[in-house]
């Protein structure tokens, strides 16, 4: 079943991905579709900036590689923090990536499994996890950067204007700067399914068919 998915997932051009990525966003409705494809290029060129920069900087290394030289501590994590979602990485302020073992271990077993590792070009799962939260380290650090500075209007009362980030910034800028690191021709959006499927099959399956339907 998830080999199916796969394959289907990897046929979505992106405008699927900008869809899927704002249905998710609660503020989605204070947005026309023009703002929205604005917003989703800044964000996804901030992501692959911060990539080139990297890379430029100290040459092609793993993501892990790059967090060492940053600074950033990375953590693996036996334990899984269990509650609305399952948790496959995280970041937290200064400078720690922790990620949970349990979700690295079933991913590539899985991946293995289904004989996925050519169509996904072979890439890392624990460095999907760390690269993304790279993006989250940079955010913190540089508060100037794109994804930051975008913040829209709630409501005003007189000359007070009350604003607001958009949640699906940071995860488009995130998973620009993945696809550029591990030199992917998919949206690592995809993981969102592959790796959902190791912990509840029937949630995965109802995940794929939901980002099926978008237009």
């Amino acid at each position: 079943m998830i080999k199916d998915m796969v394959h289907e997932l990897l046929k979505f051009d992106e405008s699927k991905w900008e869809t899927y990525a704002y249905s998710r966003e609660p503020l989605k409705g204070k947005l026309n579709q023009i703002q929205k494809s604005e917003y989703k290029k800044g964000a996804e060129t901030c992501g692959r900036d911060i990539a080139i920069e990297l890379i430029d900087k100290y040459g092609i290394l793993t993501p892990r590689e790059y967090a060492k030289k940053l600074g950033v501590t990375v953590i693996s994590s036996i334990g899984q923090e269990h509650g609305e979602y399952t948790m496959f990485a995280k970041f937290n302020e200064p400078s720690t990536i922790t990620v949970f073992k349990q979700v690295v271990d079933k991913a590539n077993e899985l991946i293995r499994a289904e004989g996925l590792e050519k169509c996904l070009g072979n890439v890392n799962v624990y460095d999907v996890l760390v690269a993304h939260e790279l993006f989250h380290n940079f955010e913190c650090s540089q508060p100037e950067i794109y994804t930051n500075q975008v913040k829209i209007k709630l409501w005003s009362l007189g000359p007070y204007k009350h604003m607001s980030k958009l949640a699906c910034l940071p995860e488009l800028g995130a998973m620009a700067l993945v696809k550029k690191l591990l030199n992917t021709e998919y949206s690592p959006y995809i993981f969102d399914v592959v790796f959902l499927y190791t912990y509840n099959k029937r949630k995965s399956k109802e995940l794929f068919e939901s980002i099926c339907k978008l237009n």
